[in-house]
């Protein structure tokens, strides 16, 4: 999910009069780690002239079940994917990320949830 941010100042009252004591934390880029994120950028530019932005149209379940295939492989010592070259594991994260981008942008909520 991603915070909602709290654009007021500190001491500035909302709608019902209170003040915005303590204001909802601004997230941090800097905390995800530098280079997984490049490595999951290098692969997505990688296999950009191929597969473009076609995985914004997939369900957020498609990606997850690639990113299992990508770990489950990885996870029997098959650690690079023969096709891109990339890490099984790379692979895994971008697939999670385009996930995530899915339920954050389109709401998306598995089933039965």
């Amino acid at each position: 999910m991603i915070p909602q941010l709290d654009q007021r100042a500190p001491d500035t009252p909302d709608r019902t009069g209170f003040l915005a004591a303590h204001p909802a934390p601004k997230p941090n880029p800097l905390l995800v780690p530098p280079v997984a994120l490049l490595e999951v950028a290098q692969l997505l530019a990688d296999e950009e002239p191929t597969h473009g932005n076609r995985w914004r149209r997939r369900p957020a379940r498609h990606h997850l079940a690639a990113a299992l295939r990508h770990t489950l492989r990885w996870n029997t010592g098959q650690t690079v994917d023969p096709d891109s070259g990339h890490s099984h594991l790379t692979h895994a994260a971008a697939r999670i990320l385009m996930a995530l981008e899915q339920e954050a942008t389109s709401k998306q909520h598995r089933p039965g949830a």
